[in-house]
């Protein structure tokens, strides 16, 4: 019974070499797919070959802001020490402001970064939740990093019942700031 089922196997194998087609007898599709392959895998070659580049996120606190609701314009500066932070693989961050205490208050407020030769801005509307983001591109962190850093926040803000003389004591709205950095190790850092 073994035998039988090993000459079995013999002729399966045998009428299937039968019937390839022959070089000549290729269908036409196949002879000019062959023909392409390498033409689509060349410029696979081109591909880089590097490792890839591992990028982390690093967020941490720096000083808060407090601005008081004055109804008139206000100003409030905190100066923060960026000293001892890695600033050579920065690829790019964000100050992310977060507004406390703001009941009753309403207003948005300019905040400028001030530090290492360039100025960073942008807003905050008080009632616009947490974590408020101040884009910094990769030259603009590096920039600040290293050294003493001046957060200032300016602007009008007011008791929710309108503008106005307010009689002190003022309240006041803190915010809340945090830096979030991105630092590339390896690879060649994407250009989008």
């Amino acid at each position: 019974m073994a035998r039988h089922h090993f000459r079995v196997m013999i002729d399966t194998t045998a009428r299937r070499r039968a019937n390839r087609p022959r070089a000549g007898l290729l269908p036409a599709w196949f002879r000019t797919s062959s023909f392409l392959a390498p033409l689509v895998l060349l410029p696979a070659c081109q591909l880089p070959t590097g490792l890839p580049g591992i990028e982390s996120t690093f967020r941490f606190p720096v000083e808060d802001v407090v601005v008081p609701v004055t109804g008139t314009d206000a100003s409030a500066f905190e100066s923060a020490d960026f000293d001892g932070i890695d600033i050579e693989n920065v690829s790019r961050g964000k100050v992310l402001v977060t507004p406390e205490n703001t009941e009753g208050a309403m207003g948005v407020l300019a905040v400028r970064l001030v530090g290492g030769g360039v100025t960073v801005a942008g807003s905050i509307d008080i009632a616009g939740g947490a974590d408020q983001p101040i884009d910094l591109s990769g030259e603009e962190a590096r920039a600040l990093l290293g050294g003493p850093v001046m957060i200032e926040a300016t602007g009008t803000l007011c008791r929710a019942s309108g503008c106005g003389f307010t009689p002190p004591p003022f309240p006041n709205v803190r915010l809340r700031n945090a830096v979030e950095l991105v630092v590339r190790l390896g690879g060649k850092e994407q250009v989008p």
